[in-house]
């Protein structure tokens, strides 16, 4: 990496946001996905916090000195913001203004057309995502039986169960292509893992 990338790398492991929000920071301003939506505050382990019945109330601003230390690394990273207009803590960071606005524009329409343009504009694979949009309407136990899963539901692929880069899946892929359509993760991982070495140890040790 040359200086200016090593120095926002180290700035990006400090900035107060979750593990993986950092790591599609970095994905984004690789180049590996035109956009990424974040969450501009911590969360920490929302769903193991669920479990314990407590509740984790937001005490974000968006004009704190935290948020501008993110959108400060944003601008240095050559990257556009822009910010949802229903939640302020949504952010759509890409490296074209026009992906970034048309992502925010479009995440909550549900029809097929704008969700696979969502889907391809995170970077995903164009057959997972066309698969998934097609069969998220069927029943949870059926779709089980197309497409694999994220959220840890990936390991229970045969294929990906021991694969390092598991933990960058993203999205559901269908199965009977989970080699091919995986092979986006690994080259996510590997750039983590390349590039910021301690976010990915960091970011695996969750998984």
């Amino acid at each position: 990496m040359n200086n200016t990338q090593d120095q926002l790398a180290q700035r990006l492991l400090y900035l107060p946001l979750d593990v993986r929000e950092k790591v599609l920071l970095w994905l984004t301003y690789k180049g590996l996905k035109p956009v990424s939506e974040i969450t501009a505050e911590r969360r920490g382990n929302i769903m193991a916090l669920a479990k314990r019945g407590i509740r984790k109330e937001s005490q974000y601003n968006f004009n704190s000195s935290k948020s501008k230390r993110i959108r400060k690394w944003i601008r240095d990273a050559g990257l556009y913001l822009e910010v949802s207009r229903d939640n302020d803590t949504e952010w759509h960071i890409g490296k074209n203004k026009d992906h970034a606005s048309e992502s925010a524009k479009i995440i909550r329409k549900f029809d097929p057309e704008n969700e696979v343009k969502s889907g391809l504009l995170f970077g995903y694979p164009e057959a997972s995502t066309r698969a998934y949009t097609s069969n998220k309407g069927k029943d949870f136990d059926e779709i089980k039986k197309i497409m694999v899963g994220t959220g840890g539901l990936q390991y229970e692929d045969p294929f990906l169960k021991d694969k390092y880069y598991a933990p960058y899946i993203f999205y559901n892929m269908p199965k009977n292509r989970v080699k091919e359509e995986s092979q986006i993760a690994k080259t996510w991982a590997d750039t983590i893992r390349k590039d910021v070495p301690k976010l990915a140890a960091w970011f695996e040790e969750t998984k």
